[in-house]
């Protein structure tokens, strides 16, 4: 059996989108109404609980590299996307980027299984703010 390895969040991946997402501040309305705006520009990011290393020793025990995606040496980067709401639960879970759809499934169960998070903050008040992450699959 081949041994797998699964890489996680790159830093710089991740130094990128924050980057990127500091360079606007044009939030993402999905609804009208103050209470349902989305941002991708915030002050303050949102975090996993523990911060990076625990998000991806968290996610090193959760993801599970799918057999049939295995069996058919199928690699590469899904890139996730989802909504981190005021109170830290996850929703709105999306492929922006797929690999195979098994890969996509996994990388999306995993993010619906992930605990609750500290929210984005914006001009000193706490958001709901978009999240991007890449979940790396790769065959050793």
């Amino acid at each position: 059996m081949k041994k797998i390895v699964i890489l996680f969040v790159s830093f710089f991946l991740m130094i990128a989108y924050v980057a990127n997402a500091q360079s606007s501040r044009k939030p993402v309305v999905k609804k009208q109404g103050g209470d349902n705006t989305v941002y991708v520009a915030v002050d303050k990011i949102a975090s996993f609980p523990g911060g990076l290393k625990s998000m991806v020793e968290y996610m090193e025990g959760e993801l599970i590299y799918p057999e049939d995606a295995q069996s058919r040496n199928v690699q590469g980067r899904v890139i996730v996307t989802f909504v981190i709401n005021k109170d830290g639960t996850i929703q709105d879970v999306n492929v922006q980027k797929s690999v195979d759809p098994s890969l996509d499934s996994e990388a999306i169960r995993m993010v619906k299984s992930m605990p609750k998070w500290t929210p984005a903050e914006r001009d000193g008040k706490v958001v709901r703010s978009r999240y991007t992450l890449p979940v790396l699959f790769k065959l050793k």
